[in-house]
């Protein structure tokens, strides 16, 4: 083959000939076929020489077989000087493509002309190259995502051997960096400093082998090179140059090294005690950056105001989430963005895309439910404003909220909320929206000009608040090891840490069903109590000075009232009794 081949695919192995005819015969029988395949074998002493030779007739593949194992970096940087292609990919020896990956990744590079990586999904394989799991990225595309920072916060989430590099955007970067073990999320992170844009294609295009000895298996971490490779990483791109990137990432930059820390300590407790000085001094280096990086300006707001981060979680109640997300199309002011969130959903595309605020709206899906404090956290990654508010898709704001918030921030409060009233309504699909209201309350939360003490009640629902984003560099997000309560307890760090400015304003409609039918708190009520528990051992010590007998009679008051919510399921009374028990507010009069 003389000419330039439109892709190159290097297929890097070493003893992998039990695998490797599956990795060739994926490309080879790609859609897409001007493709070259080199396949580097670094000296392998089992049967790959064999396996491999079967394929020399296919005038694609060329075939370098190393005299002695020159490692994997080196093979990788290796193939990357011998590719001929206009794009090049890396697949190893134990994966496969999947049908038409080449073609769909060709295409799309095609009709996006403005990305330079696209990657998609991938599934999981076993051994014997039957597919046993799908896994679906995440992290999808959105408007002017910061990846350098989301890469540092999540991991390789981008499925590395589904890349194709242009040869331009490889001369540019340069090749591996032979100091890390595994180099791909060096190389994807290098790559997003230079200011490069991914794309998510979508579809699982490789098919990763599960099989025991894979590089990044247990024996990764085990050895101490995964934690290595991490604290490498940001000691080299953690650095004032790329500050800017990483305002208002530090929580989560912070919260993944400790996790990569902590896995080196359950797979290998002995090496991780022998380490353990010379890496907690390395790690207080680079938390000093990020506490130095946080306190640099957020965002630049506009004359007219600051843009204001809705983040919206969603299981994919469709009639429920189009009411939400259109009051907010429906504010008054106009500096808004919402980042909605897909907890394990169905896909929403199509929900989002129907919507007049459509180009607004960044959509995030998530594959695996893991609840509204993981999905709220995963929004954090796509803020692009100086403010955050909240919004769940079973609740509605009034039209003039979001300038309510910006008005009560601009006094010098970092955290503000307003007044909400409570609604119990009944799905009717003969009336707006499918759903009809039964009665609506206005004094079950706390108001303006109510005391209230945060560290005894949930007197105030996370729909009625907002704060600068610097808040949530602090205090950090929410705690995704609460299956209930999760907003009670983001609450009572916020308040502790910045107070929480009242604006006299019905802004908020909380709305219920009666029974909670349908709602996130009926499908883990057998968390409530527990986390109400917890969530005054971790605050025993509150400012307010709360005592224990209070405590205990509101804990019990709260729980009695949710057991009596189901109990009664069609009664829209004991709702509001729940709601004004675990609030702690007194009793008023109903507004019908």
């Amino acid at each position: 083959m003389n000419a330039r081949p439109a892709v190159s695919i290097v297929i890097t192995s070493y003893n992998y000939g039990r695998f490797i005819a599956q990795a060739i015969e994926s490309v080879l029988n790609q859609s897409f076929r001007d493709v070259e395949l080199l396949i580097c074998d670094n000296a392998s002493t089992d049967e790959s020489a064999d396996v491999i030779a079967r394929y020399l007739g296919d005038e694609r593949v060329r075939f370098v077989r190393h005299s002695e194992n020159i490692g994997m970096l080196e093979n990788h940087r290796f193939g990357l000087r011998e590719a001929r292609g206009r794009y090049i990919g890396f697949l190893s020896a134990d994966d496969f493509y999947l049908p038409g990956h080449l073609q769909a990744a060709m295409d799309y590079y095609r009709s996006h002309p403005g990305v330079d990586v696209a990657w998609a999904g991938y599934v999981i394989a076993n051994a014997a190259g039957d597919i046993v799991d799908g896994f679906y990225p995440p992290l999808h595309e959105g408007p002017n995502r910061n990846d350098f920072a989301s890469l540092l916060v999540n991991d390789m989430y981008p499925c590395f051997p589904t890349m194709l590099f242009t040869r331009e955007l490889i001369d540019e970067a340069g090749a591996f960096d032979p100091s890390f073990v595994a180099g791909d999320l060096e190389y994807v992170v290098r790559l997003a400093a230079l200011g490069k844009r991914f794309a998510c294609i979508g579809a699982a295009g490789v098919a990763w082998r599960e099989h025991g000895t894979n590089v990044s298996g247990n024996r990764y971490p085990r050895s101490g090179d995964q934690i290595e490779d991490h604290l490498k990483l940001l000691e080299k791109y953690l650095v004032d140059e790329n500050a800017p990137l990483v305002v208002g990432y530090g929580t989560g930059i912070a919260r993944m090294l400790e996790n990569k820390h902590l896995m080196l300590r359950r797979a290998n407790a002995e090496l991780a005690a022998q380490r353990e000085t010379e890496i907690e001094a390395r790690k207080a280096v680079l938390l000093e950056r990020l506490r130095r990086y946080a306190i640099l300006p957020v965002h630049r707001d506009a004359p007219e105001g600051p843009l204001v981060t809705v983040i919206v979680p969603t299981v994919g109640n469709t009639s429920c989430l189009a009411s939400a997300l259109r009051s907010v199309a429906a504010q008054t002011y106009a500096r808004w963005e919402v980042v909605l969130v897909s907890d394990g959903g169905p896909d929403l595309s199509h929900v989002v895309a129907a919507l007049p605020c459509a180009e607004r709206i960044t959509y995030v899906r998530r594959v695996h439910r893991e609840g509204p404090a993981a999905a709220r956290n995963t929004a954090y990654d796509f803020v692009h404003g100086s403010v955050v508010a909240y919004l769940d898709e079973d609740n509605r704001w009034d039209p003039v909220h979001l300038e309510a918030v910006v008005a009560g921030l601009a006094g010098g409060a970092l955290a503000v909320r307003t007044e909400a009233t409570l609604t119990v309504e009944v799905q009717d699909r003969t009336a707006p929206d499918g759903r009809r209201d039964l009665i609506r309350w206005s004094s079950v939360f706390a108001g303006a000009n109510d005391a209230y003490d945060p560290y005894l009640a949930h007197a105030v629902p996370l729909n009625a608040v907002a704060h600068d984003f610097r808040c949530y560099q602090q205090i950090g997000g929410f705690d995704q090891s609460y299956a209930v309560l999760e907003d009670w307890e983001f609450l009572v760090r916020l308040q502790a840490a910045f107070g929480l400015h009242a604006v006299a304003a019905p802004t908020v409609d909380v709305r219920v069903r009666p029974g909670l039918a349908q709602q996130h708190f009926a499908t883990c009520f057998g968390a409530f109590a527990p986390s109400i528990e917890r969530l005054y051992n971790a605050h025993l010590a509150s400012p307010s000075g709360t005592t224990a007998e209070a405590r205990m009679a509101h804990f019990r008051a709260a729980s009695d009232a949710a057991s009596h919510v189901f109990a009664a399921p069609g009664d829209a009374g004991r709702v509001e009794t729940f709601f004004r028990a675990l609030a702690g507010a007194r009793k008023t009069v109903a507004v019908v």
